[in-house]
């Protein structure tokens, strides 16, 4: 769960780093598959949440927690796996701020900290993505690269949904794209339950008629082995 530095100009092809020697940038990131630089310069990443989540002793598994998409500045530390980024979560005082950090109760597991300790001390995502999308990679349309896309999504991100077992029936399978406006992109909508997105479909399932988010495949009505569950995103030349 951690992202670490290593300085390639040391590197010795006859004796390769030990992971013990990395430069430690951030921590509590429970499966970030993907990260990327952005267009300002920082590093953003997206991240895989906590599986078999409950919350005080209640299974809230099916709406959270929401898949993180995070920015990368060095010493960050993101919670895992004390604590989660809310989607849908009900508490003593009411509804919780979308992308909030709150305390897990994962299954097995045996929390020493509360609400309170998670919200100074994980750094919340710059936005998230729904619950089990399982988001795997993330890249820029850079200012300045080949202009072959649309100009609104100069600067912003592509990111790829692979989809979850722990939601049933499963979520995600999708390309999406976030705006990122004046540096970063906006939290989802808290005045709305569940949450809206700040992102939109740019590859998915469904028809003519729309997109349908969930499991599609390349022939109509076909799954399991066929399944489009997409990994790796880039622009190309």
């Amino acid at each position: 769960a951690l992202l670490k530095r290593f300085q390639l100009s040391r590197f010795n092809p006859n004796a390769p780093f030990d992971w013990s020697e990395g430069e430690l940038v951030a921590s509590g990131l429970r499966n970030m598959v993907g990260y990327s630089r952005g267009p300002d310069g920082n590093l953003y990443g997206v991240v895989n949440g906590i599986d078999a989540l409950a919350y005080r002793g209640e299974n809230v598994r099916d709406e959270n927690p929401g898949e993180p998409l995070v920015r990368l500045d060095p010493g960050s530390t993101f919670g895992f796996p004390y604590c989660f980024t809310a989607q849908n979560i009900k508490t003593a005082s009411g509804t919780a701020q979308p992308g909030a950090q709150l305390a897990s109760d994962a299954e097995g597991f045996t929390n020493p900290h509360d609400d309170a300790w998670c919200q100074q001390n994980s750094k919340p995502p710059v936005s998230f993505l729904p619950a089990h999308t399982a988001p795997l990679d993330i890249t820029f349309y850079t200012p300045g690269s080949v202009r072959s896309l649309p100009e609104a999504w100069s600067g912003g991100a592509f990111v790829t949904e692979h989809g979850s077992g722990e939601a049933s029936p499963s979520v995600g399978h999708n390309v999406v794209f976030f705006p990122f406006g004046s540096g970063q992109p906006s939290m989802p909508r808290s005045t709305d339950n569940p949450p809206s997105y700040p992102f939109t479909i740019v590859f998915g399932g469904g028809s003519s008629s729309g997109h349908a988010d969930g499991e599609w495949g390349w022939r109509s009505g076909s799954n399991g082995d066929d399944n489009v569950r997409p990994v790796g995103v880039a622009v190309s030349p």
